[in-house]
């Protein structure tokens, strides 16, 4: 977008809002990629090879993050830590879903249990230092014949809910989901959708 807009006057008096904006986070973009690349250790040609990449790719998912989450936008599942998107821990048997919560507001987990080998919840803080709190696993919910369920999340347990719940701690800003598979080719994953109760969905109960 950048190479392809008009040519625009530098001088600060005639600088726009938005140019003023940009030269901000490249500077600051800047001031963060060479604090991480002098503070953390390189020991080996590997990790110096690896350092760049890393780097942008984390800048990639801070960048995706903050246009997927943007106030007011329905919690959205979506795949996180990938060969194309790495934590620093890859996990070759793992798919992970995550999805921003808020513990002040409840939420609907249903969907369809896949064929992976385990298949478990957790509410997590991603914001550092990372906390993992209260989690479910597959063998732990009640599943229909088309194995469907649904886990209610919040910070406390309504009265009237006899059914999975999954508590969302005070410090917890994502829930995690996690898919360990054996035989990638056969296995099928399954089918998750996130609802905020606050919002009415066709078809789903509002709790009040």
């Amino acid at each position: 977008a950048a190479a392809m807009a008009a040519p625009v006057n530098t001088g600060a008096s005639s600088e726009s809002d938005t140019v003023r904006a940009w030269r901000a986070f490249s500077e600051q973009l800047e001031e963060a990629g060479v604090a991480v690349l002098q503070s953390y250790p390189q020991p080996q040609a590997i990790d110096r090879a690896e350092a760049l990449p890393f780097l942008l790719q984390q800048l990639s998912t801070a960048i995706n993050r903050a246009m997927i989450e943007q106030p007011g936008q329905p919690p959205l599942l979506r795949v996180d830590a990938s060969t194309i998107n790495k934590w620093a821990l890859d996990g070759a048997d793992v798919k992970y879903l995550i999805a921003p919560i808020d513990p002040a507001r409840r939420y609907r987990l249903r969907g369809r249990v896949g064929e992976a080998r385990l298949f478990a919840m957790q509410a997590v803080r991603m914001a550092a230092p990372y906390g993992a709190f209260a989690s479910l696993t597959g063998d732990e919910l009640t599943t229909g014949a088309d194995n469907s369920f649904e886990v209610l999340l919040s910070a406390s347990r309504p009265d009237d809910w006899h059914g999975a719940w999954l508590q969302i701690d005070p410090d917890a800003d994502y829930l995690l989901l996690r898919e360990y598979f054996a035989d990638w080719e056969s296995e099928e994953p399954g089918h998750y959708e996130l609802h905020d109760l606050a919002v009415p969905q066709p078809g789903l109960m509002t709790l009040e």
